[in-house]
């Protein structure tokens, strides 16, 4: 048999075949499948987790209705306008129930946030102490949700009455959506 250039063509193609083969198709092949593995893996993990933090709880549907309820709580203090909102009528009904004075009430720009609005309501309130303590412990009890974020107390000098004084703070209501209208009342 004769050895020529065809048959060392031919030779080099078959031998080429099996290299090419591995170089183009079984090597990207074999990345692929490491990759889906280590994604298999990582899933699987995050799995084991999801796993551990399910069994933490006996019941999930109870977890999840404890949430809501509290949530429901949170939504009944939070009246759905500024007019349910406004409480200026209950709180000079307080005031007066504690015997003090309460000259002044200016109502400042409502401030939007994300989901709720606010309220608030620059106070002065004067007379003695002890009354003013029971009325923010009654304003406290309110069923509103109610932020006093600035609060200035002085005493009142030369009053013959011990432990007078006069309290000016900024009183925040909120509720939730838009107001009606502007005027808070």
């Amino acid at each position: 048999m004769r050895f020529g250039l065809r048959e060392a063509l031919f030779l080099l193609v078959l031998l080429a075949t099996p290299v090419a083969a591995m170089l183009l198709v079984f090597q990207p092949r074999s990345q692929e499948i490491e990759v889906a593995e280590r994604e298999i893996a990582e899933k699987q993990a995050k799995l084991k987790d999801y796993e551990l933090v399910t069994a933490s709880y006996d019941n999930l549907g109870d977890e999840v209705r404890r949430i809501e309820s509290s949530l429901r709580e949170v939504e009944r203090k939070l009246p759905s306008t500024v007019r349910e909102a406004s409480a200026y009528g209950d709180w000079s009904e307080i005031a007066a129930r504690h015997r003090l004075k309460m000259p002044d009430l200016d109502t400042d720009k409502i401030v939007r946030h994300a989901l709720w609005s606010e309220r608030p309501m620059r106070m002065e309130v004067q007379g003695d102490f002890d009354n003013f303590y029971s009325f923010l412990l009654d304003v406290g009890r309110m069923e509103r949700i109610i932020q006093i974020p600035r609060m200035k107390l002085e005493r009142v000098q030369g009053d013959e009455v011990d432990g007078a004084m006069k309290a000016e703070f900024t009183m925040s209501i909120f509720f939730e959506g838009k107001p009606s209208d502007g005027s808070g009342r």
